[in-house]
């Protein structure tokens, strides 16, 4: 029996990972993850990779669709008070997990109770954390979460402690999906009620995953998918060009190539939800706003755009991605003007320093920050880069070293507050966000306004608000908005690149027939 399985592995490894495809397979599409996910389990998901494949082995209560608006998902219904205190929810009827049972309001309840109980050390639990009695249960004060009221099995209503306009946005994240109740309390266990279920999962060599036949929609109707842990762009792409992979999110330097390489093929792009930018660490009295103006004229972001991203991005004249920004007149872009640029800088008390520019050791960042450097040593100024790995990078800027630094935003969820809140708000000074330690109680009360604002209209104001505050204090320079460009094999059906990892759940997916 032992050699028996030694050789079936053997065989399905072959399978996975052979040059050519069988006809075994032809009813399986085969993608690309650069790491194996460290966990799926919706309370311990933190970065994009872990989520791609955690959207679709569970499902929430809403999600975003192609437009960027709160749509049910397992919910049937949902109605905001007009005080936005409280929500009221109607279940899908005869939903059911993966393992074939009920899923029910008391499913929702203990699955959010999960995430914030406070044996679960989960680094997700502030998505849950503005329910009514949410901190009393996390402080062990109750066994109860008060703020959550079920009315029956498919009926239950939510109360906030306060009104909390995001909250909506928060419940996309995979945090506040549903699992069934476990009694081992292991990430191997869990059960979903999403459009996929796991079929074999082996670490650094592959996931594969399977439709699931009890999702409400569409059941039975998707193909089969592996997941080719392959950490080697190179690889990936020579796979992509055999024909052994069906997709891949094409990297930067890659993309002309492949274009010309895969003449067979279709090419989509999508302009995801996130800024990178030039920071100043303002407890650096010196960085002044003569110094920052003079950055900001320095910096030519197309040209910055056309030599290191291959013009797939979007000059970024706010920190916020223009698809957030509905109702709001666009700001000006900055004009590139280094003249004008030397004379802010002869102003500045940084003028005569030799400043220090932190860099993660992607090969990416480091071309972009020599770029900067370069058009900033133009107008005078002297910058010195400092590479480090990852890690200390995040750990040197968490603890406020250094003068300037490059980094980038991505969304946990599609709002403008969230590129506004965590990034700017004074008391999420370094890990929480607030990187560049600025402070400013003007914009501090209009970012809490916005939080307990839930009319549109309103919003629109106090977002413009905002975004002029930023425009004239400079907290950071936002430099682009990047997008992304997938290669996908003419046989697949159905696939749209989505501007956020939450939203790809491969709900349309399927395989051409020849």
């Amino acid at each position: 029996m032992k050699l028996f399985k030694f050789i079936s592995s053997l065989f399905l490894l072959f399978l996975f990972f052979g040059c050519g495809r069988s006809s075994i397979d032809q009813n399986r599409l085969y993608f690309r993850f650069g790491e194996t996910p460290k966990t799926i389990d919706p309370a311990f998901v933190v970065d994009v990779t872990e989520g791609e494949l955690a959207v679709k082995i569970f499902s929430g209560l809403v999600r975003f669709n192609d437009n960027l608006k709160i749509v049910p998902e397992l919910a049937q219904s949902f109605i905001v008070s007009i005080d936005g205190l409280s929500i009221n929810f109607t279940l899908k009827k005869d939903l059911k997990f993966s393992d074939g049972s009920s899923l029910k309001a008391t499913n929702v309840l203990s699955s959010w109770k999960r995430i914030l109980n406070p044996k679960n050390p989960s680094p997700r639990k502030w998505v849950l954390e503005n329910i009514k009695g949410a901190k009393d249960y996390l402080a062990k004060k109750t066994d109860n979460l008060s703020g959550f009221i079920i009315k029956d099995d498919l009926n239950f209503k939510i109360i906030l402690e306060k009104p909390f306009s995001p909250f909506l946005s928060l419940l996309t994240m995979p945090a506040a999906s549903i699992v069934k109740e476990i009694s081992d309390n292991k990430a191997t266990s869990l059960i979903g009620a999403g459009p996929y279920v796991i079929e074999h999962f082996q670490r650094d060599q592959y996931i594969s995953i399977k439709p699931n036949k009890h999702y409400y929609s569409g059941k039975g109707t998707r193909p089969d998918i592996t997941f080719k842990i392959i950490p080697e762009d190179a690889s990936a792409v020579a796979m992509m060009s055999t024909g052994e992979l069906d997709m891949i999110k094409i990297p930067r330097s890659q993309i002309n190539y492949l274009k010309k390489q895969l003449k067979n093929h279709n090419f989509s792009q999508v302009a995801e939800l996130n800024t990178y930018y030039l920071g100043f660490n303002h407890r650096k009295d010196y960085l002044d706003l003569n110094f920052r103006k003079a950055c900001e004229l320095a910096i030519d972001k197309q040209a910055l755009i056309n030599a290191v991203f291959g013009g797939n991005a979007l000059v970024a004249n706010t920190p916020v991605p223009p698809s957030l920004l509905s109702g709001i007149s666009s700001k000006k872009p900055i004009i590139y003007n280094p003249e004008k640029a030397k004379e802010f800088l002869r102003k500045s008390k940084a003028y005569d320093k030799k400043l220090v520019f932190m860099v993660p050791s992607k090969k990416e960042s480091i071309s972009v920050a020599v770029i900067i450097q370069d058009q900033l040593k133009q107008i005078g100024a002297s910058v010195e880069l400092s590479i480090s790995d990852w890690s200390a990078f995040k750990d040197n800027l968490n603890k406020g070293n250094g003068d300037i630094f490059y980094m980038s935003w991505w969304a946990d969820y599609a709002d403008a507050e969230n590129f506004l809140f965590p990034t700017f708000y004074s008391k999420n000074t370094g890990s929480l966000g607030n990187r560049a330690f600025f402070k400013d109680k003007e914009l501090d009360i209009l970012l809490t306004k916005l939080q307990l604002e839930s009319r549109k209209t309103k919003q629109n104001i106090i977002l413009s608000d905002s975004l002029n505050i930023l425009s004239q204090k400079l907290p950071w320079i936002p430099l682009c908005h990047r997008s992304s460009v997938y290669a996908v094999s003419k046989k697949i059906s159905g696939f749209k690149a989505k501007p956020m990892y939450s939203m790809d759940k491969g709900l349309l997916l399927s395989i051409r027939k020849n």
